[in-house]
């Protein structure tokens, strides 16, 4: 069965292009736009931004390659860069952008200059801490993949073969 849009990207310029197009152009755009031409409420403009973002960075994981991927492997579940150093690096980098949220958030809070938009606001802090989630695992699974673990994964083991005993 083939899938739907099966392209890989594996060009820095065609990644940026497609993920500006998508989050940018995409989201904000026709979604966001649209959403407020039906004059749909702040908050629900905010939380179906995030989750929009947050397929636009799942459907890139999966179709951008990096370097010593072929553009016809498929990655495993959880895994969302070529390398686990990559994985790691972005994972920092997003826990630290989630760090710097929730530090604005009390910044904010203790000058008594809270900002209305909530919703909006804590919706993209548990965007940025689930990214960071995502890539750190994947750091981690990958990191013990190449290490040459067998098991780095309950998940990607195979299930016992039935009817055999093990001494």
């Amino acid at each position: 069965m083939r899938r739907l849009l099966s392209i890989r990207v594996t060009t820095w310029p065609t990644k940026v292009a497609l993920a500006l197009l998508l989050g940018g152009v995409l989201g904000e755009v026709v979604v966001g736009q649209g959403l407020r031409l039906l004059h749909v409420d702040h908050d629900v403009i905010g939380i179906v931004g995030v989750l929009f973002d947050l397929a636009v960075v799942l459907y890139c994981s999966r179709v951008f390659r990096g370097r010593g991927e072929t553009r016809d492997s498929a990655r495993r579940l959880g895994q969302m860069t070529a390398t686990a150093r990559s994985s790691r690096g972005l994972g920092v980098l997003f826990a630290v952008i989630a760090g710097f949220g929730i530090l604005g958030f009390l910044f904010l809070e203790l000058i008594g200059r809270a900002r209305v938009d909530v919703v909006g606001d804590v919706a993209g802090l548990v965007l940025w801490l689930a990214l960071a989630v995502l890539y750190l695992r994947s750091g981690a699974l990958l990191r013990s993949r190449e290490a040459g673990d067998p098991h780095p994964d309950a998940a990607d083991s195979p299930p016992p073969a039935k009817g055999l005993a093990t001494p």
